[in-house]
């Protein structure tokens, strides 16, 4: 039986396969939207979920790199695996455009 930092170091020197490879690069695509300046809102998609990020302070993530925690407006909360996220959509800054009464 490994003991633990036994068991850390085996991970560590394994080869990452293709699954990490993809969870990094889903990870990237996140934090690449998450670092946008000026910020865009985005929808990040998975496990059937469609999750709207509005803020950069409601996006937390983990420091494994294997999930993402999304705080809406109203308090409730998503974690979301990497692994599960099907797609990203931004969205456009600001408010819906208004129709004007005429």
């Amino acid at each position: 039986m490994l003991k633990n930092r036994d068991a850390a170091e085996f991970f560590r020197l394994a080869d990452p396969g293709p699954v990490t490879i993809l969870a990094a690069m889903r990870l990237q695509d996140i934090r690449e939207l998450y670092e946008a300046r000026p910020f865009r809102p985005f929808t990040i998609m998975a496990d059937g979920r469609r999750v709207r990020v509005e803020h950069p302070e409601f996006i937390a993530f983990n420091p494994a790199a294997r999930s993402v925690i999304v705080i809406e407006p109203n308090g409730s909360s998503h974690r979301i695996d990497i692994m599960l996220v099907t797609d990203l959509e931004e969205r456009p800054n600001g408010a819906a455009r208004r129709k004007r009464k005429r």
